[in-house]
This record gives C-alpha cells, structure tokens and sequence, in this order.
C-alpha cells in the first residue's frame, strides 16, 4: 500500500475518490501543515501507486487497509476527511475493463467532475495531465474489483450511532454527489452539518481548495485530535 506523510503534529487521513490517488489532496496540504496537522495520504488498494487487486474489494476492505496502514504508524486514532468512492459507480465497470480503459473513463467523465473554469485554468489541466499520465499504470480489473464492492455498501442504518463530528460538503453543481444528497448523510448523523460550496462540481476540494481549506480545518478543530 502506497502512501505518502506531509507536515508534522497531530495526524489526519485524507481518502482519494474512484480512480483517483492520494495526491489529488495537494492544495490541501499547505494549508493543513500550517495548521500544525500531520497529512496521512493512502492510495487505496488498486488505485495510483499501489498493489493491483484481482478480487471484489468491498469498502471494508478498504477501510480494513487504512486501519492497517495507521496501526503501523503507530496512530491510535485520527479525522478522516473522503472524497466520492462511492454513488454510482457500477455503470463504468465495462469501461474500466476495456483496453486503456482506466483513462478513458476519466476523458469520459471529466467534464462532469469539474466546472468549465476549472477545466481550462492552469491548475485544472495541470491535474488532468497528471492524473491520465499516472492511470496509464493503472489496473482496470483493479478498478472494477473495487467498484464491484461498493456495490454492497450501506451504512444507512449506522449513520444515527455517529458519535464524533461530521460535515457533509457538496459542490454547488455536482452532479454525482448532489447536494440534497449530501445534506441527507449530514440530516442522518446527530450533530452533523452541511455545507454546499459554490462554483463547484465534484473535485470541490480541487475547485475550490480556499473555502474547502476553510471548512476542513474549521471542522478539525473541533475533533480535539
């Protein structure tokens, strides 16, 4: 298992959506080592530089390698901050499954990731360059492992035992993850709060890495992490 440490002091976990890796969290972490916040960056289990999988792959699974990963570094406990991996993904397995085809599901779904602006600014093609480059070392069956497994995840009925702080963000414009589904999860968890971030779609800490910074560590200050 791939992962990479920036920053020092107290530890958070930054979890990368579907097909995507760890350092897509990159304008977050100025922000975060400033902050005093020790960044923990996974990529999970078939995604960028980590072992391919072969097998369905649930979120268990995956949570199962991040508890791992933390065990060995020693880290009792530690905020969790996620991105996607999960909605609809079924519907992209026979793409991922075609020739090249990790890179031609992100060509496919790009536009719907991120906004125009975003899309034809620097910051934006420099990402996209990135992330095609590095998916062309990535494993498509891995990618539909994975996707497979996420088929079973439901955690509806867990949401009302949430004992620690939660905020839901949602992209203004995401059409993915909308928001008046986010703000279900944030309805569903005692004390949890939404938030929808304007100008944004999908990748709104990419997007909108300013107010998404904001949010973040407004929330993990009060995790007393």
């Amino acid at each position: 298992m791939h992962y990479e440490q920036v920053g020092s002091g107290r530890p958070v976990v930054l979890l990368h959506g579907i097909s995507n890796h760890c350092l897509a969290w990159a304008p977050q972490l100025d922000a975060l080592a400033a902050a005093g916040w020790r960044a923990i960056l996974p990529d999970l289990a078939g995604h960028g530089r980590s072992a391919a999988v072969t097998e369905r792959t649930t979120t268990g699974d995956l949570a199962g390698d991040v508890i791992a990963l933390l065990d060995v570094l020693e880290v009792p406990a530690a905020p969790v901050c996620g991105l996607s991996l999960g909605g609809m993904v079924a519907s992209w397995k026979a793409i991922w499954l075609a020739p090249d085809g990790p890179r031609k599901r992100l060509e496919a779904t790009w536009e719907g990731l991120t906004s125009e602006a975003y899309r034809q600014s620097p910051a934006g093609q420099a990402f996209y360059a990135s992330w095609w480059r590095l998916l062309g070392g990535v494993s498509g069956q891995a990618l539909a492992a994975v996707a497979d497994g996420l088929l079973s995840f439901d955690v509806t009925a867990a949401l009302a035992r949430v004992q620690v702080p939660v905020l839901a963000v949602a992209g203004e414009h995401d059409r993915l993850a909308q928001p008046p589904m986010v703000r279900q999860v944030a309805t569903a968890v005692p004390g949890a709060r939404f938030e929808a971030v304007a100008d944004a779609q999908h990748l709104v800490n990419l997007e909108r890495p300013d107010r998404f910074n904001e949010l973040l560590l407004g929330l993990l200050a009060t995790t007393g992490a």
